[in-house]
């Protein structure tokens, strides 16, 4: 049975965590913070007391932070040797 990759992801985190690092692979990484997006998409989305301006100004904020913590994610992966 094959573990999703937002699954490994999370795994990995929580290894992590527990202060044991592992290496994490750059698709693996990828995917995680695509699923987490589209939790925040579903999120904003059913959001009833937010107007379509609001919920399109949450969506460019969530993406940038993303975004940002996707390439701070790889740069300090990378600089440890754990990127794969």
């Amino acid at each position: 049975m094959n573990c999703p990759d937002w699954v490994e992801f999370f795994n990995i985190a929580i290894v992590d965590a527990m202060g044991y690092p592992v290496p994490i692979k750059e698709t693996t990484l990828d995917k995680g913070v695509d699923y987490i997006i589209g939790l925040f998409e579903n999120d904003i989305e059913e959001t009833q007391f937010a107007s379509e301006e609001d919920k399109r100004r949450e969506r460019t904020n969530m993406h940038a932070f993303m975004a940002w913590y996707r390439e701070t994610a790889k740069h300090e992966l990378m600089i440890r040797g754990r990127l794969k």
